[in-house]
């Protein structure tokens, strides 16, 4: 089976849509006015401060809330994005050659999942971070966050538990952290400031 692997925020879409759903969760007071808290306190620092923020967002706004929840927030949400002409184009032409479509990305699987059922794109697969879960509710906490490395790992559980031989044509992400995702692909592209570029090795 031959598919190709997309990367979601800033690859298919301009933005990195993970704020609107914190912000569609946590109400109007705005973001950098919830982590004033979170900055005061001294365990902030103990890991980089970018994962810390991340952390907070994701258990203040998703705990407590079911995976419904989570996908119906991106069907609500999916007009807040801006999908790159140049990029859904590609995947759609690679789509209507009998490829499959898989969606690869850092922001939860749910959310992704809305978000897409909504634009009407032709994928086949959203695989995202997971959440974990407790008597069928989130609990905010990070299960498995789908980036980078992990992102490999994840498609090779996949393509190991499956009978099927999956054989990644085409991928497309954002540097530096898709680089281990564009490796898997014979064919790497990257997208930067919307415009879609072949991805080099050297690079």
């Amino acid at each position: 089976m031959k598919i190709a692997l997309f990367d979601f925020d800033e690859t298919l879409v301009e933005e990195n849509s993970l704020g609107f759903l914190f912000k569609h969760f946590l109400g109007k007071t705005p973001l950098p006015l919830q982590l004033l808290p979170l900055l005061l306190k001294p365990s902030t620092y103990k890991q980089p401060v970018k994962t810390s923020i991340k952390t907070h967002f994701y258990k203040q706004s998703l705990n407590g809330k079911t995976s419904a929840e989570v996908f119906a927030a991106g069907e609500s949400l999916f007009q807040k994005v801006t999908p790159i002409d140049e990029v859904v184009n590609m995947m759609t032409a690679l789509h209507d050659s009998g490829m499959q479509v898989w969606i690869v990305t850092a922001s939860p699987e749910q959310y992704i999942a809305g978000i897409v059922k909504q634009l009407g794109w032709p994928i086949e697969r959203v695989i995202g971070t997971t959440i974990l879960e407790k008597n069928g509710c989130f609990t905010g906490d990070i299960d498995s966050e789908c980036q980078e490395q992990e992102k490999v790992r994840r498609l090779d559980a996949i393509f190991n538990d499956s009978s099927i031989t999956f054989q990644v044509e085409q991928a497309f992400g954002n540097l530096p952290v898709d680089i281990p995702m564009l490796k898997m692909a014979k064919k790497r592209f990257y997208v930067l400031d919307s415009i879609v570029k072949p991805y080099e090795k050297s690079e």
